[in-house]
């Protein structure tokens, strides 16, 4: 027989949740809509009237941060400040159907847990396909040559991706017409950096975090981009951080909130993934819902 409550206390939330019988939200239910950024590109055409005449001209430059709000609306910016406060790491895959499913999808991404730099160095993640590091052997790898060619376009298809939690700001933002925003622009933000030079070039600015044993809230890094031109002529751009290591913030109740969110989110996305390597990995399948919820949480793997 439970015991029962029988007064409201304040001072144990869970305890009290649980008499309440207001039960743990699941994933989906408890994820937080944060706002995602990542670098376009390519730039953004469109008829600009010139001289009494229309022409096709650049409004918004490749190379630009796309900010995207909850509300669909996108900011761009040609450079940002950046104030990090979260930092985590997963592997990513995308797989693609030999023909658009019925829904007209092309793929899947499979896509495995959130975690910090140690762990995920130092053991195998599940991932919401039922298995583990999106297909990933472990191990260190002795002889790549000798792998089958299977093997190796597996390996090869698995991204590693930092994932970073922060305040995005910018005086100079515009709008996909490349007209400047009335007011300046500052939310939280999901960055995942996929593309392997930018990874290592983000770790390397969150490193000198750690060098000067500073916390990541406790400072600012200014971010531009440099572009690469492709075999394909396409541009690949990559970010430039610099870190201002001079001014320290202070850490407000608002900090403590945003960072709070962070974690939260990252907690969802976790119960998320484990709840459907558990059911992949018995036999379940995913729900349509299921799967447009994937993908609405990866559409910035695949840029930078």
């Amino acid at each position: 027989m439970e015991t029962q409550v029988a007064t409201i206390s304040t001072d144990n939330y869970d305890v009290m949740a649980n008499v309440m019988g207001m039960g743990k939200p699941s994933a989906a239910e408890s994820s937080l809509s944060i706002p995602r950024m990542k670098i376009s590109h390519q730039p953004i055409m469109d008829m600009v009237e010139t001289k009494g005449k229309k022409r096709q001209m650049e409004v918004v430059p490749g190379g630009t941060f796309a900010i995207t709000g909850n509300d669909g609306n996108v900011s761009y910016c040609e450079s940002v400040k950046f104030r990090p406060f979260l930092q985590r790491f997963r592997y990513t895959r995308w797989v693609p159907y030999t023909t658009p499913d019925q829904y007209g999808k092309k793929g899947k991404f499979i896509r495995s847990v959130l975690v910090t730099q140690d762990n995920f160095n130092n053991s195998d993640h599940m991932d919401d396909d039922g298995g583990f590091n999106c297909g990933r052997p472990s191990g260190y790898i002795k002889d790549w040559k000798a792998l089958p060619e299977s093997t190796r376009r597996l390996i090869s298809s698995v991204k590693r991706v930092r994932t970073l939690f922060g305040i995005v700001s910018s005086d100079e933002a515009m709008n996909e017409k490349g007209e400047t925003l009335n007011a300046p622009m500052e939310a939280p933000v999901i960055w995942e950096v996929g593309n392997k030079d930018a990874f290592k070039v983000m770790g390397e600015a969150i490193g000198r975090y750690f060098s000067a044993k500073r916390l990541l809230p406790d400072h600012v890094m200014t971010i531009t981009t440099k572009g690469a031109p492709m075999a394909n002529g396409n541009m690949l751009y990559s970010p430039i951080p610099v870190v201002d290591l001079s001014t320290k913030i202070e850490i407000s109740e608002t900090d403590q909130e945003t960072f709070g969110n962070f974690v939260s989110w990252v907690d969802g996305q976790n119960d998320y993934v484990t709840n459907k390597y558990k059911e992949k990995s018995s036999g379940g399948s995913f729900s349509q819902e299921d799967s447009s919820l994937i993908e609405e949480f990866v559409t910035v793997v695949e840029d930078v």
